[in-house]
């Protein structure tokens, strides 16, 4: 081997050998990509949805008790009174448990539009499902993510087509304010949320609030949630920081290819400069052609003679030459 050759690392013989069963991968059935190969995707996904349902109802239980009025769509429950206002303290100061419905999105966004944001996770989980299917299975950590936000998903998406309450909003915020609730006293579905953050948030918990409102109904604490939001959350987060720092190693090998291909192509055509030059003539430092020969018809080759070339002859002594004779 020459010493322009150099040997493949260990690295990189590994990464061409992760790349080749990616490839092989891709070629299976759909249902293999699915299942077969991603079964760890599959245990975090309905572990979370699992631990999401299985929470909701016990908070249900401990939490709420039944709401005495009926109003037009039924009945419904809401957080028990005789409870802490702040909620039951499970970690005192961090993290509490109290009853809440969501009718929207997170923060309360869309309440009202039950329907599309069903649709919606709907999409977003037909999303996840065609990435999980070309996702490689040996990116692990990818797919954990991605089990993380299909559990939550889920998890929401069911308490949004099977959790009915009532609405008991009388009033509701709009762009131009607050209106009254149309949807007052009727039945809808909402999202149940139990996990409290009874501290002050910086900059979120005193923005845009005036001194009234901070008087008469305190700062702003964040929006309670459940178990569902921590594992779209945590998903997202680590997806984002995934795709980050880890590279795409087709998008790497492309181009790690790509100088190699161009120095290639410039070589199989040489320009001008790059014209090899005749047998026995040298290029100088500067730039010149140096008529110099190196003389193989001698016992002392090696040494050069200057002068005309004859390539019809090889004479011990250059015609026309001016070099000492050998």
């Amino acid at each position: 081997m020459s010493e322009n050759q150099s040997t493949p690392s260990v690295a990189s013989t590994a990464k061409d050998a992760g790349l080749l069963a990616d490839e092989r991968e891709a070629q299976e059935p759909l249902v293999s990509r699915l299942f077969k190969r991603k079964v760890i995707f599959w245990i975090v996904a309905v572990f979370v949805l699992a631990l999401d349902l299985i929470s909701k109802e016990w908070a249900q239980a401990k939490l709420t008790v039944q709401d005495p009025t009926v109003y037009e769509g039924g009945t419904r429950v809401y957080y028990n009174p005789e409870l802490p206002e702040n909620g039951i303290e499970w970690m005192k100061g961090v993290l509490h448990f109290k009853w809440a419905e969501n009718f929207g999105a997170a923060f309360s966004i869309g309440s009202g539009n039950t329907l599309l944001l069903a649709f919606i996770s709907m999409g977003v989980l037909g999303i996840i499902f065609y990435y999980l299917a070309r996702m490689p299975s040996r990116r692990r950590f990818a797919i954990l993510c991605l089990a993380l936000v299909t559990g939550g998903a889920l998890g929401n998406l069911w308490d949004r087509l099977t959790y009915k309450t009532i609405d008991t909003q009388r009033f509701v915020e709009t762009s131009n304010g607050f209106e009254t609730n149309k949807r007052y006293g009727q039945q809808v579905t909402a999202v149940r949320d139990f996990l409290y953050w009874p501290f002050d948030i910086p900059i979120f918990s005193t923005w845009g609030l005036d001194e009234e409102h901070l008087q008469k109904y305190g700062t702003r604490k964040w929006p309670i949630f459940n178990v569902a939001d921590m594992g779209i959350v945590g998903g997202v987060c680590g997806l984002v920081a995934f795709f980050i720092f880890v590279p795409d190693p087709k998008r790497r090998r492309k181009e790690e290819a790509s100088p190699a291909k161009s120095g290639a192509n410039s070589g199989a055509n040489p320009g001008p400069s790059q014209q090899p030059m005749p047998s026995g003539i040298m290029s100088s430092a500067d730039g010149s052609t140096d008529m110099t020969l190196w003389s193989s018809g001698k016992p002392d080759k090696g040494k050069p003679t200057t002068g005309k070339v004859d390539t019809g002859t090889q004479n011990d002594e250059p015609r026309g030459g001016v070099g000492p004779k050998a």
